[in-house]
């Protein structure tokens, strides 16, 4: 529940954002998009790896953009986005501060630098007054469990870890398929608008909203889908910005082609929605064969502290049952010692309804 929350929040501030760097169609078909976009859905619904940790920190980067966008006064703005990126760090580590390059493009003034690096220096301030707490006191309480997970951090950038891997195009590559195929006409649409004009600030908020986590990430070596999915706003935002400037189109040759790109950009990534939603078909999980048997293992095995080895679906089993479960087999020595520690050890028989012990 407070991941879809946080995804229907996320709808708002695009909105909100939309508006204020352009104008109220732009928003509000942005928002749209935001609402029916399968890959958030997905994420808000417990349904992807990453789920509830990447909806928040997708939530909490659009918050920092949105402060640093509507509210008037570059020091309450800087306090503001100081604070939400102080609570992304805590949510996702270094990710969150492209919050911090994004406020200084929307706040940044060109007759002094100086404003601008001081508040700058207020939003950094705050940032790890928030989160440099929590990270000493991990460092204190839990030196090599910290020690490891910052080194498997940074072995992301490295290494293809847990097989996530892929080429350099993997996240551009995808973008057809979350954003609809037409994403790249806007994208497209949207560097040639910067080259044109290079000092409109909201041109530059999204170009570079959209291009540093996807530069980044493409560099990285693990490819997780979710890491780049703090630029979905600006995205939608880039697809929204393409379809109203179609639809001011008055000349003969594009009057005709313009609505059929328009519902092109509209319906294609709604497809993608509705294929992760399936709103017509009913509780698949719950109907699926092993998913019966799983309901049934507190029955079959008598309760109480279990655990179960063999398991084919063991993070399943545990949902549906009370009972610890494994897929690997159990050695000897273990099931002494789970055995004296109060446990019932059962092995999962080959026709996966049935329990033995070892």
């Amino acid at each position: 529940m407070p991941s879809l929350l946080f995804g229907t929040l996320g709808i708002g501030m695009t909105f909100l954002i939309g508006r204020r760097l352009f104008r109220s169609s732009t928003a509000l078909i942005a928002a749209w998009l935001h609402a029916g976009n399968g890959f958030l859905i997905d994420l808000e619904a417990g349904r992807r790896a990453g789920d509830h940790v990447d909806a928040l920190f997708i939530f909490l980067v659009e918050l920092g953009v949105l402060f640093a966008v509507i509210i008037a006064g570059r020091w309450k703005s800087a306090a503001l986005c100081g604070i939400v990126t102080g609570l992304a760090v805590l949510t996702k580590w270094a990710s969150a501060l492209i919050i911090l390059p994004l406020w200084i493009l929307n706040r940044g003034s060109g007759r002094s630098i100086f404003p601008t690096l001081s508040a700058a220096t207020l939003l950094i301030l705050l940032t790890l007054a928030i989160s440099f707490p929590w990270q000493r006191s991990i460092e204190i309480r839990f030196p090599d469990e910290t020690a490891w997970e910052q080194e498997y951090n940074l072995r992301h950038l490295s290494e293809v870890l847990e097989g996530h891997g892929g080429g350099p195009l993997t996240h551009v590559i995808r973008m057809g398929r979350y954003y609809g195929e037409l994403v790249y006409v806007a994208i497209l649409y949207l560097f040639v608008s910067i080259i044109r004009d290079r000092r409109s600030k909201p041109l530059q908020l999204l170009t570079f909203w959209i291009t540093i986590p996807y530069l980044i990430f493409s560099i990285a070596a693990t490819k997780m889908p979710g890491y780049v999915m703090m630029s979905a706003p600006a995205v939608f935002l880039a697809v929204a910005r393409i379809i109203t400037s179609l639809q001011s189109l008055k000349t003969r040759r594009w009057r005709r082609l313009a609505p059929v790109l328009v519902a092109a950009m509209l319906l294609l990534p709604l497809r993608y929605g509705i294929e992760r939603v399936k709103p017509m078909a009913g509780p698949e999980e719950q109907s699926r064969e092993w998913a019966k048997r799983y309901r049934l293992i507190d029955e079959r095995t008598g309760g109480g502290p279990i655990v179960l080895f063999g398991m084919d679906r063991p993070i399943e089993a545990m949902f549906y049952s009370s009972a610890v479960a494994y897929s690997r087999d159990p050695r000897p020595e273990l099931v002494s010692d789970l055995r004296r520690r109060g446990y019932r050890v059962l092995v999962t028989e080959s026709d996966g309804e049935s329990f033995s012990e070892p």
